[in-house]
């Protein structure tokens, strides 16, 4: 999920596993998401376009190495996966 990355760590068994790791670069793009859909109230739509404005991107596209805008849906997932 956006805000976080997988780190690859071996158990206690020896087993290797993943664990989600905070990435504290998007985390601080997650938490003014939840800031602005709490606090004042925003929508979606709202939040999305206050991202773009300020020049603030998703992750980069694999296949194309573009960075991807913001949009309702992305960041309604972020506010229902946190």
């Amino acid at each position: 999920p956006y805000g976080y990355f997988l780190e690859k760590v071996t158990d206690e068994r020896g087993n290797p596993k993943r664990v989600l790791r905070p990435l504290e670069e998007e985390a601080v793009i997650v938490r003014r998401i939840f800031e602005l859909y709490t606090k004042n109230l925003y929508g979606g739509v709202e939040i999305a376009k206050i991202l773009n404005a300020d020049g603030v991107f998703r992750r980069q596209n694999k296949s194309t190495g573009k960075t991807m805008r913001w949009g309702s849906v992305e960041v309604l997932r972020v506010i229902e996966n946190p």
